[in-house]
């Protein structure tokens, strides 16, 4: 285990990144839940990947081309040629874990099935949450 002050270092990276935009942010399903908070994220500066399983969306999408009636075709389109947003379908390759309030066995397993590398439960301690971050990043580098 690293010591709280490399832990806090790592808090704080991540809160630049915040605060500078350049986190990236990955949004699973670019329904009409996902595809306004991506449109919203990349607005704000963010470089947002929507992970996707309709690979017509993922094209459509790319193309700047909105499949949701509340989010017009310049929004999406603006946000493709920014650079700030692109859909993809290969989510499996970025380590997610997802924090939670929702702790049924059933739950934990459907997002687990849904790609998802780790689960946290709400409440929970930061050291716990970037312990589990640090695994999930460890796996997907094969180490």
């Amino acid at each position: 285990m690293k010591t709280k002050s490399v832990k806090m270092a790592a808090v704080d990276e991540l809160m630049f990144k915040i605060l500078s935009r350049k986190a990236e942010i990955g949004i699973i399903g670019l329904g009409y839940v996902g595809l306004p908070l991506a449109i919203a994220q990349a607005e704000a500066g963010f470089k947002v990947t929507g992970y996707e399983i309709s690979k017509e969306k993922i094209k459509l999408l790319n193309a700047g081309k909105s499949d949701i009636d509340d989010i017009p075709d310049k929004l999406v389109k603006a946000a493709v040629e920014a650079g700030k947003l692109r859909a993809t379908e290969k989510g499996k390759l970025v380590p997610v874990v997802m924090c939670t309030v929702r702790s049924a066995v059933g739950t934990v397993g459907e997002g687990l099935s849904a790609g998802v590398t780790d689960y946290v439960v709400k409440p929970f301690e930061m050291e716990e949450l970037l312990e589990r971050v640090e695994k999930a990043l460890e796996k997907s580098r094969g180490q």
